[in-house]
């Protein structure tokens, strides 16, 4: 009798291994309809694939971060908050970065700014692109932080020159648009 148990305990742990792969595969299965159903604007359909894929395997920061996106498409921003977050604090999670970013997004969506500026800053941490200097100069701008706005725009324009062009036509701008500091500044990144 104690030999049938030793021979059931690798029995009973295969089983779980393979139980756990296939919730694995299952739910990067979920996760890659729910992002062929955001592809086509499904948000509905998009939503219940993320939440099944995070039900599957809730340490899932692609399905939390695809699930704050659609959220923050609806305008549901304090659910996209939440997903966010989930997939910024996920230390293991490749694009911290952008979940960052992301979640700097539906914070200033929501019009936490100090908290979006937060969220940007730790994206730079993490990784400084030009996307990031830019947002946190638009986060700034919102704040009438004119000095702040043009030292992020700054390190931007030094990632990628390219960024000058949008500054003109880009209405986050418009509340520092007309201070003296800001209109030199432009028209030094002009030239």
């Amino acid at each position: 009798m104690s030999r049938t148990k030793l021979l059931l305990l690798p029995i009973c742990v295969a089983l779980t291994l393979s139980a756990l792969a296939c919730d694995r595969r299952k739910a990067i299965d979920e996760y890659n309809q729910g992002v062929g159903y955001t592809q086509a604007g499904q948000y509905p359909r998009a939503i219940v694939a993320f939440q099944r894929a995070l039900e599957l395997r809730p340490e899932f920061p692609e399905a939390s971060n695809s699930l704050g996106y659609v959220f923050n498409r609806l305008e549901r921003y304090d659910e996209a908050i939440g997903h966010f977050l989930a997939a910024a604090e996920a230390e293991k999670y490749k694009e911290r970065h952008l979940a960052y970013l992301n979640l700097a997004a539906a914070y200033s969506n929501n019009s936490q700014y100090d908290d979006a500026a937060s969220a940007l800053s730790e994206s730079i941490r993490i990784e400084a692109t030009a996307d990031a200097h830019y947002a946190l100069a638009q986060v700034y701008a919102v704040q009438e932080k004119t000095d702040r706005a043009i030292a992020s725009l700054r390190e931007a324009f030094a990632i990628d020159a390219e960024r000058r062009d949008a500054v003109g036509a880009d209405g986050m701008f418009d509340r520092i648009r007309e201070e003296p500091q800001f209109r030199s500044f432009l028209g030094e990144a002009r030239q």
